[in-house]
């Protein structure tokens, strides 16, 4: 299944990690914008890239909010 995350591609990474863990702060959704507040579920993907994105910075954390899980559900 081939999938876009914040316009990265599947292929850009090495890895790709997914966990669904409780929020202890307050976070933003990189897809929509929308807070996910303190105590909330949401869903973290945490990759590698094959090339660095930045010098040396080739690990990269996401964090989604529910609804924009949905975009991903084939995928996950």
């Amino acid at each position: 299944m081939y999938f876009s995350l914040m316009g990265y591609e599947e292929d850009d990474f090495l890895f790709l990690k997914r966990s669904k863990p409780v929020a202890k702060k307050e976070h933003r959704c990189c897809e929509c914008g929308k807070t996910i507040k303190r105590a909330e579920r949401y869903i973290l993907f945490k990759g590698k890239f094959k090339k660095p994105l930045v010098k040396d910075s080739y690990f990269k954390n996401f964090k989604t909010c529910f609804s924009c899980n949905i975009l991903y559900r084939d995928y996950l």
